[in-house]
């Protein structure tokens, strides 16, 4: 049974079918090599071109008389004497054209590489150049005979893992299963490819011996030690004895540290990259030289060169790495080598901003886990060991995927190390808590952290420690707390004359004031926080606070004031050399663009943006600004674009190891299929978000994609499951104590309820969303939930309190001065009096809505007020003015690329 060798059979058939072909498949022991080879001599084609096929197995032949006999088997010679020259005679002279495959030829080769040319060369060189005989070799390892006379006709196929899609359907194939559950696939993701792996597992599963769930089980007590048939005392049904034969090899045995170089890259699950591997060499005993051992690995294929990553790694396919881990011994000494290396690359390399660093670091993070896990376990913590652990944990929070139990680990350690030290550990844990919406376990190691810091008598440590503090209690919506917390870290930050963390702080207090709507104290603390930087000559620090200005602006729907606060923050990070900082700004400056319409303008902001990102090789901000510009794209109704971009966006976030970010991309992917009312791939690309984001420990995320799960329901009018969707986002985001998020929630979930007619309950969840805002001081959200509740008024023809209902958001919109969302009620208030026959009132609302619209640049927005303005003439039979207004409507929704929009015009214009 062979899966997935399509292409390297049709090789291997293309070259047998031509005259005098010579084939040598090599690869690792239980790769396919001998699969492959009798698949080849059975082909229809290659039958018909060679009648004659003979299959020698060398397993167990050392040398050329024991191979001489097994050929005269195969040749049936009777008489033996003169063995040699009558096997040679009838190989040189076949009666018709003839094929000679020698299986496991390593066996016999290397038994003989003593004396060069080897004995078995010097037989092959007699028979390699007759024209009717072709020659195939099956060996383990990556290289082949030299000292033979090789025909123009060869082909030299280098057998490699099979794929996931070959893995799976081999697994169902043997094993009689109908599907790949969530237990074979883990399975087929251990063993790596390696298809004597998976048969010998598939066959224990068709043998009725263990269920999936019980073989997984099974796997992680005993790995490798369970791969085997019940026959199994051969390699082809042993796996364990398969590998061991190649660690039994001559080429092993001549090489005295290649057993141990096995060893030590079996603790490195990523293998060895081959742009460090001179610097690991000093960190080696002098007398063990490692190159030279990595190729023996090589050339017996226990090791191989993954050619895929930039450079080169060297690795261990993982049954292989499995077997070695269990059985192999390894040296204190390399391994205290292994431990110096990591620990220093990590001391060297902390700056997660550095682009340069992207290359190098991110690629190491499952070796540096498993490094550290260990290095902790077993020796005294030191600082050096210490400041590892929390650069270790820094980078995996940079790159998306944040990691606890390295620093967790480590805090909970013993050795004599400074107070601040223990307090920078606490500190840095705290932020993985914070990071995954632990917020109790982030208070409690901030408070920790604190106390240290006091004791210790570290002012500017115990001021950031208040600080991130406010962080906290911002998340859970304490804002009271949070801005306390953040005063008392300003004033401890003055205290110490640490000049740029008071920046910092007041820079978090305006975020604050922001979050309250209080525009005017938000301003005013940036300002304070910019000249602080300037006079730090903070140059970075003031270019953000700069950054930050233009999103008050931005919420003022002074777009120009925000677009120059951008410009200039952008000026500042060119002449800082600032790189990402320049990409940050060109991406607000995109969300202004998006803001006022300009797709185009947005379209090219982002683009360079992206290209900022690639030149500081920051792949996280590329695959940030490929999912932004597939929003742009969504809003052209680009929609195959948009999921390009996406996709793209999700191999950059995996490449990148950001698991949360691939499951953002993959929501997003979501809402795609949902405009494309591909309703299957929406629901499957949710729940594959759902399954990241779990496994990123990302409850928010989570919540986000069970919200958006919700609408592909109701969408669905599978009203049921859409409820229970959202009540489970609603759950996640109160574990996270994200009060702003529930609310969200429960605004739609009072739509699902208002689709399925239960107005009480729609009612009572769009009170409870409205009180949460209230508590989360978030006004806009409070806006948002009373403008809803305005539409259930509406159904239930409550035509005054819908009204109340809409004057009421409008006055908190106005308050929080977003231009935008007064603009939207007013709209409504329109419908409400068009509705009641008030044309008056529903033409003067209207206006005041385009007007609005209009202010905030919302193209869009200003088109919808236009189309029901056309109503209310239309009701008034004034068919000129409805018609003009109508055309007017139709070309700011096809400026703002509004393809509904522009449909809809259009068909109240066939009215007309």
């Amino acid at each position: 049974i062979m899966f997935g060798r399509d292409d390297e059979k049709s090789t291997l058939v293309t070259t047998l079918c031509k005259d005098h072909a010579h084939v040598i498949i090599l690869g690792a022991g239980g790769i396919g090599k001998t699969t492959l080879a009798l698949s080849a001599l059975c082909d229809v084609e290659v039958v018909k071109k060679h009648p004659s096929r003979h299959f020698i197995s060398c397993e167990g032949i050392y040398s050329v008389e024991a191979l001489l006999t097994e050929l005269a088997n195969a040749l049936r010679i009777r008489n033996r004497e003169n063995l040699r020259d009558q096997v040679v005679n009838l190989l040189c002279h076949p009666s018709n054209p003839t094929i000679l495959c020698l299986d496991n030829f390593e066996t016999i080769w290397t038994a003989g590489a003593i004396v060069s040319p080897s004995p078995i060369e010097q037989f092959l060189s007699q028979i390699s150049t007759t024209p009717m005989l072709s020659i195939m070799l099956t060996l383990r390892g990556s290289q082949i005979p030299l000292n033979v006379p090789w025909s123009n006709n060869k082909c030299i196929l280098a057998v490699r893992q099979l794929d996931t899609a070959s893995s799976q359907t081999l697994f169902k194939n043997i094993s009689g299963v109908t599907s790949i559950d969530t237990y074979i696939d883990k399975l087929l993701k251990e063993v790596d490819g390696v298809p004597l792996a998976i048969k010998l597992l598939a066959s224990i599963v068709q043998a009725g011996l263990e269920t999936t769930e019980t073989l997984w089980q099974a796997w992680e007590k005993e790995r490798t030690k369970m791969v085997t048939h019940a026959s199994g005392n051969d390699r082809l049904s042993n796996l364990e004895l398969s590998i061991q034969l190649s660690m039994d090899s001559p080429w092993m045995q001549k090489d005295p540290n290649a057993i141990d170089a096995l060893a030590i890259l079996s603790l490195l699950p990523d293998g060895l990259s081959k742009g460090l591997l001179d610097k690991f060499q000093t960190h080696l005993p002098r007398d063990f030289s490692l190159r030279p051992s990595l190729a023996t690995l090589q050339k017996v294929s226990l090791a191989y060169s993954n050619r895929t990553t930039n450079p080169e790694r060297i690795q261990l396919l993982s049954p292989i790495r499995h077997f070695c881990l269990t059985n192999l011994p390894k040296r204190e000494d390399l391994v205290a080598g292994l431990i110096g290396f990591y620990t220093e690359f990590l001391n060297v390399n902390w700056d997660c901003t550095n682009g340069m660093l992207h290359k190098t670091v991110p690629q190491e993070m499952l070796n540096l886990h498993l490094v550290l896990h260990d290095a902790i376990k077993t020796k005294q913590m030191d600082a050096y060991l210490m400041r590892a652990s929390i650069i270790f944990t820094k980078w995996s929070l940079y790159i998306g995927n944040p990691v606890d139990d390295i620093i967790q680990l480590a805090t909970n350690s013993k050795g004599e190390l400074p107070l601040d030290m223990w307090a920078n550990s606490l500190f840095c844990l705290a932020e993985v808590f914070l990071r995954r919406f632990k917020l109790d376990e982030a208070e409690g190691s901030l408070n920790q952290a604190v106390q240290l810091y006091q004791q210790a008598q570290d002012v500017s440590g115990e001021a950031n420690g208040l600080g991130m503090l406010g962080e906290v209690f911002v998340r859970r919506s304490k804002l009271d707390e949070a801005e306390a917390s953040l005063n008392q870290a300003v004033q401890l930050h003055r205290q110490a004359q640490d000049v740029p963390g008071e920046a910092n702080d007041l820079q978090r207090l305006g975020e604050i004031f922001l979050r309250r709507s209080k525009l005017d104290e938000a301003e005013d603390s940036l300002n304070r926080a910019i000249k602080l930087h300037q006079q730090a000559q903070d140059v970075a620090g003031e270019a953000y606070g700069l950054g930050m200005l233009g999103e008050i602006f931005l919420r003022w729907s002074k777009l120009d004031e925000a677009k120059d606060s951008l410009h200039r923050a952008m000026e500042l990070h060119r002449q800082a050399r600032d790189v990402l900082g320049e990409a940050i700004g060109l991406v607000k400056l995109g969300d202004i663009f998006l803001r006022q319409s300009k797709l185009d303008e947005a379209e090219n902001s982002l683009h360079r943006a992206m290209e900022l990102h690639r030149q500081a090789r920051d792949v996280p901000g590329e695959a940030s600004d490929l999912e932004k510009l597939g929003d742009i794209f969504l809003r052209q109704s680009k929609l195959g674009e948009a999921e390009d971009s996406l996709h793209r966006a999700v191999q950059l976030h995996r490449q990148a190891q950001d698991v949360s970010g691939e499951a953002t991309d993959l929501r997003k992917l979501g809402d795609i299929f949902l405009r494309q009312s591909k309703l299957d791939e929406a629901e499957n690309s949710l729940h594959q978000a759902v399954q990241l984001h779990q496994q990123a420990q990302d409850v928010l995320g989570e919540a986000h994609d069970f919200g958006k799960l919700g609408e592909i329901f109701l969408r669905r009018s599978r009203l049921d499951e859409a409820e229970n969707s959202l009540h489970r986002a609603v759950q996640l985001h109160r574990q996270a104590q994200d009060v702003s998020g529930e609310a969200t929630d429960l605004i739609k979930l009072g739509d699902v309820l208002l689709r399925q007619s239960k107005l009480d309950e729609a009612e009572g969840s769009l009170n409870r969303a409205i009180k949460l805002h209230q508590q989360a001081q978030d006004v806009t959200g409070e806006a948002s939930g009373l403008a809803m509740l305005g539409d259930i008024f509406l159904q239930r023809s409550k035509l005054d309190e819908a009204k109340d209902s809409l004057h009421r958001a409008m006055e908190l919109h106005r308050q929080a001065r977003d231009v935008p969302g007064e603009a939207t009620d007013l709209g409504k208030l329109g419908d409400i009096f068009l509705r009641q026959s008030k044309l008056d009132e529903a033409e003067n609302s209207l206006h005041r809505a385009m007007e609005l619209h209009r202010k905030a640049r919302d193209f869009p927005g200003e088109a919808a007020d236009l189309g029901k303005l056309g109503e209310v003439f239309l009701r008034r039979s004034k068919l000129d003015e409805a018609e003009s207004l109508l055309h007017r409507a139709l070309q700011l929704h096809r400026q703002a690329q509004d393809v509904s929009g522009e449909a809809a015009d259009l068909g109240k214009l066939g009215d007309i």
